[in-house]
């Protein structure tokens, strides 16, 4: 069985399509840092976005999508290089979820 198989099926929570902006912000060495990004997808546990900059795995950020007002608190779990951007997994902290 294929890795990225395999990660489609650890997964808690189904995937949905989100296409939208985003504002992410974190703490780094010099202060705190901010950056526009595109959301991808999300679920009850986690997000994909694409940033213009690499976050490191295990970076807390605070994530804000455009025309939401609720902030929710994550963690960065993976990133790779894609076209020129980062897709950054985002596993959250906060959720998702309507209770």
């Amino acid at each position: 069985m294929g890795l990225k198989r395999r990660q489609v099926e650890d997964r808690r929570h189904q995937r949905r399509p989100l296409r939208g902006n985003v504002t992410i912000s974190w703490l780094s060495a010099d202060g705190e840092v901010s950056c526009h990004g595109n959301c991808v997808d999300v679920s009850d546990s986690g997000m994909l976005v694409e940033v213009p900059h690499l976050i490191l795995v295990g970076t807390k950020v605070v994530t804000q999508i455009h025309g939401s007002d609720k902030r929710l608190e994550a963690s960065v779990r993976h990133y790779r290089q894609y076209c020129g951007w980062y897709r950054i997994g985002l596993e959250l902290t906060s959720t998702l979820r309507k209770d």
